[in-house]
């Protein structure tokens, strides 16, 4: 077995930053679209939208059209993973 070390590393820095490491964890419990994540995050669409890139381009999410806007939806499998490990792990009570 040959563990690809590069990539597993590119993942992390991708979901090192916390906007995408909170978009990932909303896609995770429902699909949003890009107006409903700017509500959550807080930032303006377009640097959401650079985010949202990010996550495209590393296969965490998919998109599709819904009408007029842009719906997004965490990949089944190893997103889900991912924001799991993390939620259990930094989460607190207080």
């Amino acid at each position: 077995m040959t563990v690809n070390y590069i990539a597993a590393a590119a993942l992390f820095d991708i979901a090192s930053h916390p906007v995408r490491l909170q978009v990932l964890a909303e896609l995770c419990e429902r699909d949003l679209m890009v107006f409903e994540m700017v509500q959550l995050t807080g930032l303006d669409q377009s640097p959401l939208s650079q985010h949202l890139k990010r996550l495209r381009d590393a296969n965490l999410v998919t998109c599709r059209k819904k009408g007029k806007n842009i719906l997004y939806s965490a990949v089944p499998g190893l997103t889900e993973k991912l924001v799991l490990f993390t939620l259990r792990n930094f989460t607190t009570d207080s």
